[in-house]
Formats: structure tokens, sequence, C-alpha cells
């Protein structure tokens, strides 16, 4: 039967990326229930939305994410007060697990969520969500799934001339050293390859920083056009609970911009490091395998799915085997027995696809439960039709200053009394 579902978040109209666009409306692609997406980038909750008999209520990772405390906490206040005579089941996804964990833990329990959804290892669950009420239950999920394409692209992209014999992307910058060690991985892969190929035959494109990273179609086309990709595993090895470990990094980073990453690891993660380790596999690397590149991964687990030496080409650690894997760029019919053994196992096999693990996810929260949304009245129609409307102001809204900050107009939208009331005047009412 279907069921009348509420989804926040907070993802950014045209800036959102497409795994992040694919996680966020497979929730309504994939199923028979009213979906009604409600974006608290700006404004607080409406009356109406209160109005509607929701069956569940889901916080999205982009909601669930801890990064400002204040706001976290104004938030829980607001979803408090929304959530007070609602019988609506209530679920929480999260994904950014090593950061101001006792925030998250007051967010369950505050709003007594009944099911949490978590990337991390079940191993770290007890550690990572320390004081959870015992009647909220926790299921594991990836960060992110495939969104199935026709045979004719997959066919299009296996079969497409590449001009890149080595590619990389990562956002890693300097704050991100309070991520541990782990997370460092995703600098140093980089590093090592610039090193040994710098002055070499082979074609190169790695880079890393924010403003590096590659979005939409951008970022496939790019993955399209490397014979072969670069990557880790997700993750970090620091679990920052009260957030005091990155509030100190950034700090230093305010006080002296050139203060080195070796110091700031020193300073303050050192001691926190490695009694944590949140390790998961990324739609990054779905992603590689549908474009048609061969993936080149430090070893690692990678939720059990990638295999080296059958999916990808496993890199060591301590870079030991960098030459062997070095050797392997030039073995073009190797290269693609991998990427067509990657593509069989991952892509055509089905098993880790968005409209698997929804039907799961409905049909587990909603097992036993035979409401149907034939109750649905006049009223809440027009409500929902409301909250639809805000969905687009939303996006609309973000695209108006994305493109504002492109042409470099916020500059002197900030002297502008007129244009900053009329067009930022939405952040001071941001939830």
């Amino acid at each position: 039967m279907s069921k009348k579902i509420l989804i926040f978040h907070t993802r950014g109209g045209s800036q959102i990326r497409n795994m992040a666009k694919d996680f966020l409306y497979s929730f309504r692609k994939y199923s028979d229930n009213k979906v009604v997406y409600f974006n608290l980038f700006t404004n607080k909750i409406p009356f109406y939305l209160k109005k509607i008999n929701f069956d569940m209520v889901i916080f999205e990772p982009s909601v669930t994410s801890c990064w400002k405390k204040q706001q976290y906490f104004h938030r829980i206040k607001i979803f408090a007060g929304f959530l007070s005579d609602s019988k609506a089941i209530k679920v929480a996804l999260f994904q950014d697990e090593y950061i101001n964990t006792e925030m998250s833990v007051q967010f369950l329990n505050a709003l007594e969520i009944e099911y949490a959804y978590s990337v991390a290892p079940k191993e770290e669950w007890a550690n990572i969500y320390k004081g959870l009420r015992k009647h909220c239950i926790i299921f594991p999920m990836l960060t992110g799934y495939i969104e199935k394409k026709p045979a004719e692209y997959y066919m299009k992209k296996l079969n497409k001339k590449r001009n890149i014999d080595i590619g990389y992307r990562a956002a890693w910058n300097k704050p991100s050293i309070a991520l541990g060690k782990f997370g460092y991985d995703k600098i140093k892969i980089a590093k090592i390859f610039t090193k040994r190929l710098k002055d070499s035959k082979y074609h190169t494109d790695i880079k890393v920083g924010l403003q590096f990273l590659l979005k939409g179609d951008n970022w496939t086309d790019f993955l399209s056009s490397c014979r072969f990709i670069l990557g880790v595993e997700s993750g970090g090895s620091v679990l920052d609970r009260d957030g005091s470990i990155h509030e100190a990094v950034n700090a230093a980073i305010n006080e002296d911009n050139n203060i080195s990453v070796e110091k700031l690891y020193k300073s303050y993660v050192e001691n926190a490091d490695g009694q944590f380790e949140l390790r998961a596999i990324s739609p990054r690397h779905f992603e590689a395998i549908e474009e048609g590149a061969c993936q080149i991964l430090y070893e690692g687990e990678y939720n059990g799915i990638l295999k080296p030496g059958v999916h990808y080409i496993e890199l060591k650690k301590d870079h030991s085997n960098l030459e062997d894997v070095i050797a392997q760029i030039d073995d073009e019919e190797q290269r693609k027995k991998i990427v067509e053994q990657a593509f069989h196992d991952i892509i055509e096999s089905d098993k880790y696809t968005y409209e698997n693990f929804i039907h799961d996810f409905y049909n587990t929260l909603f097992k036993g439960i035979e409401k149907d949304i034939g109750t649905i009245h006049l009223l809440e129609s027009i409500y929902i039709w409301f909250a639809a409307i805000h969905e687009y102001k939303i996006k609309f809204y973000i695209s108006v200053l994305t493109k504002l900050k492109k042409w470099n107009v916020l500059h002197w939208m900030n002297e502008n009394r007129l244009t900053r009331y009329l067009l930022k005047g939405y952040y001071a009412r941001r939830l």
C-alpha cells in the first residue's frame, strides 16, 4: 500500500552532485509512495507541512551531518516541535560519522528516531553512537548506489577512446588532516604518482583540492576520458566526538595559513588517530566502473564488494609494488579484462542499485503496516502542492546565487541594500 513520505534535506539545486541527486530522489522514483521533499536551505518549516498526516519522516544525510553545532542544535529544537504530535515513523540517514557524533546521538534521542542508517562498519556503531537510546535500531547502508542506465550508454563508454592515461580528483585540503592518516590517503596516492610519473611518456591529469572538484557531467566525462583512475576508500581514522579536533585544526590554520600539515597532525590529531576506523566504498568507485575506467586503488576492504586483481589493480599503502602497478599501464588487454569483469559483477548483477536499496528500505520499515494513502483529503493535496512550490523556489534561488557568484556580482550586492534584501535576506532565516 502507498504511504505519505516527507524527506528533509539541504541539497543545493544545480550544485548537487549526480550521486547525491540520485540518492535523494530514489525514494520517490522507485516506489509508489507519495514522497514530499522539503529543502531546509532557507526559511523555517511552514505550518502547512505539519497539517499533512505523514506515515514516515526521513532526515537525509545533508541534514543529519553536524558541521555547525549552533545551527544543528537549533534544527533539533525545530524538528522536535514539528514532530510533537506526529505518529510518523522517523528515520535518520547518516554518512559523515566521524565528527560531532555527540550531537548526532542527541539528534536521535531528542527526536525519538526509531531507525538510523549508517555507512560505518557495524563494529564501530557502539563507539560512534555511545549513549543512544535502546529503542533506536541501526541498519547498514552504502554511501551511494548505482542508478542503472540504458545498455547503449554502457556500450558507448566501455568502447570509448581515452586520451588520459591516469586521472584523479580529490577534494582534500589542509583542514582534512583532522580525519587522520586514513583520510590523508587521498593526497598521498596523488603525490606518489605525480612524483613517479613526472616527465614520463604517460598523459596524467592528477589534481587535489576543492577548486579542482568536478561535478555533474564534468565528472563523468572526466572518468570516461581516463584509462586508469586512482582511488582510495572513503572514511577516516579519527572519531571527533565533540568536534574539538576539527575546531583546533581550523583555528591553527586561521592563525597561520602557512602552517604545515605535519605540524597540524602532530599538534592536534596524532593522539586521537587510529582509535577509530570508518572505511567505506564510495559512489566514485561505482561511477568509475560505469564509465569504463580501470581503477588503481590502495589496498582496503571496499565493503567486500571490490576484489583486488579482479575489479581493480591494488597498490600497497607502503608503495612496495608501485613499479609493478606502473608496468601494467601499458597492458591494454589486462585493463579491458578488469574493466569488463568489474562491469559484469558490479553493474550487470544489479546487486547495488538504488532500486534494490529503496525496495528493501520500504519493505523493512513498513513491514506489517497497511495504512493506505487513499485517506488523503483535499487540504492535504493543497499543502503538498505548496511544498512542491517551495522546493522549486529554493532550486531557483540557489541557481540565481550560483550564477551571481560565478559572475562576481555578490560583492556588489553586499554594497547594495536593496539587492541584499531581495536576494540574500533568506540567509537571515536559514535553519
